[in-house]
């Protein structure tokens, strides 16, 4: 739902105190419920096991499992990769992205990556001092 726009300061800084606690709270209820979802499927595995079953369900709901092949590096050998990936040039086996924490560590310590550059970004801090609605 998009909120009107407010016209004076008061009136933004009240609707983004607002919009700020409603935000929190679906937050908060969206990492509940997916610790729930997340009991309730491991439930549902184990009882299925348990009764040798793949395939089940009731008048809403139908549930099955199925195997899916994924892929798991042994972090112990990530040295061993990077060296056959800077050997044979296979980058896109990487994602390309940074760790923010160990760009700053460096470039603050005066150590600069080829590539990368400061920007300074205007943020709003919002600091409520306690909520309301």
């Amino acid at each position: 739902m998009q909120l009107p726009t407010p016209n004076t300061l008061p009136a933004a800084i009240a609707q983004l105190r607002m919009t700020q606690a409603v935000y929190d709270v679906a937050v908060a209820k969206a990492a509940s419920a997916k610790t729930d979802l997340a009991h309730a499927e491991t439930a549902v595995m184990e009882l299925m096991r348990e009764q040798s079953l793949t395939l089940a369900g009731d008048e809403w709901t139908e549930v099955e499992i199925k195997s899916k092949l994924v892929y798991s590096m042994n972090k112990e050998r990530w040295n061993e990769l990077y060296e056959r990936i800077r050997i044979t040039g296979e980058f896109d086996l990487l994602q390309k992205r940074l760790v923010t924490a160990a760009v700053a560590e460096r470039m603050k310590a005066g150590d600069m990556l080829p590539g990368v550059s400061e920007v300074i970004l205007a943020v709003l801090s919002n600091k409520p001092k306690k909520y309301s609605l």
